[in-house]
């Protein structure tokens, strides 16, 4: 297995490649100080399973680099790792494309079960992200307003959700909004753990409940 780092601070990428090793001692690590560097690795014919990237790099806006990172390799995993908790910057991270986002301050164990699960094909969605929507709900709930689980959606995970309620594939899906279908795939997992649902038909149930179409 092939995995990437990109961080700008050698301690930072030190410890990456330590807890991985542990991890998984067969994988084969490439690191990257910068997302220059990262995306140039990426155009290489290595083969990448898995990418774990730093969000806030100095020489290419984070977002950016995201986006060209998943854009030109849709069925690589991407872990984003960052100091930043701002909900505002998780909920762009997972809409453009990445399977996971982790701090910086999060323990062996937290990263090791995100390695895991995201490997494993899954996404992981932070607790903080969770507790919020479900927060939202509450209070909002209480106004008899709209829930909060709209605000906690990103735009295209809201456009999945609709082609979703319509009953359209991933492919379907993917081909409807030019995107790969392992993106789409990780959109809809994601909503299936905001919405707290466990298929498509409880997803499309809940969507039309709380008003998400």
């Amino acid at each position: 297995m092939n995995i990437l780092i990109a961080d700008d601070h050698t301690f930072i990428r030190s410890g990456l490649n330590d807890s991985l090793r542990q991890l998984l001692p067969d994988a084969v690590i490439f690191n990257a100080e910068n997302a220059s560097e990262a995306i140039q690795l990426t155009t290489q014919d290595i083969g990448f399973q898995l990418a774990i990237v730093d969000l806030f790099m100095p020489d290419m806006d984070g977002f950016d680099f995201l986006r060209k990172l998943c854009s030109d390799n849709p069925e690589l995993p991407v872990i984003v790792i960052s100091a930043t908790e701002k909900t505002e910057h998780i909920r762009k991270v997972l809409d453009l494309g990445a399977m996971s986002f982790i701090s910086k301050s999060s323990s062996n164990q937290q990263f090791n079960n995100v390695i895991n699960t995201v490997l494993s094909g899954g996404t992981y969605i932070p607790e903080n992200l969770v507790a919020q929507t479900n927060a939202s709900e509450t209070i909002e709930s209480k106004n008899s307003t709209k829930p909060g689980t709209k605000k906690i959606l990103t735009d295209r995970q809201l456009e999945i959700l609709n082609l979703l309620m319509e009953g359209k594939s991933n492919k379907q899906i993917a081909k409807d909004l030019n995107l790969s279908e392992n993106t789409v795939k990780v959109h809809v997992s994601t909503i299936l753990k905001i919405l707290q649902v466990e298929n498509r038909i409880q997803a499309s149930n809940a969507a039309r409940k709380l008003n998400l179409h």
